[in-house]
């Protein structure tokens, strides 16, 4: 009996180490992962602003992020106190987009990560949802929950 539990247990993890893959979710170093985020905010940014300029974010964004958003963004951001972009409003507000939120890349299955992330344009203009990325086999690629089946969580304001 002890036989069947333990090739059981070896039969398990082998499964699980070829499920997750060399470079799979579960090896993300954290320069990829930063480029995930970025993506991730680069896609809220373009379904809530299109090609809109200039955009702004919150000095509380780390270097690493700033590094990866900068290789995505087509302008120039604009790092700002978060009380100057909680102070902001329709009625000169200084930045067409405003890249609100990033979250921690989250592993949602052995091949499928999301990452939440939203912008706003206005004041009570913006969103965010759970942006969604496949591991092809040689390189992350961007997914959607109707490619997944996936259900993920949006937010609007």
């Amino acid at each position: 009996m002890r036989r069947w539990v333990a090739a059981g247990v070896v039969l398990a993890v082998l499964g699980w180490v070829s499920a997750c893959g060399g470079a799979g979710p579960a090896d993300l170093s954290e320069a990829q992962r930063l480029r995930l985020q970025a993506r991730a905010v680069a896609r809220a940014w373009q379904e809530w602003a299109s090609s809109q300029t200039p955009v702004c974010a919150s000095i509380e964004v780390s270097a690493g992020l700033r590094a990866a958003l900068s290789e995505l963004f087509p302008a120039e951001i604009e790092y700002l106190d978060p009380q100057e972009l909680e102070g902001m409003n329709t009625e000169g507000y200084r930045c067409a987009v405003v890249a609100v939120s990033v979250g921690a890349v989250r592993q949602l299955s052995a091949d499928l990560v999301g990452v939440d992330a939203g912008a706003v344009i206005g004041f009570l203009n913006g969103g965010g949802t759970t942006y969604l990325f496949r591991w092809d086999g040689s390189r992350w690629v961007d997914a959607t929950p109707q490619d997944t089946g996936v259900t993920v969580t949006s937010w609007v304001t």
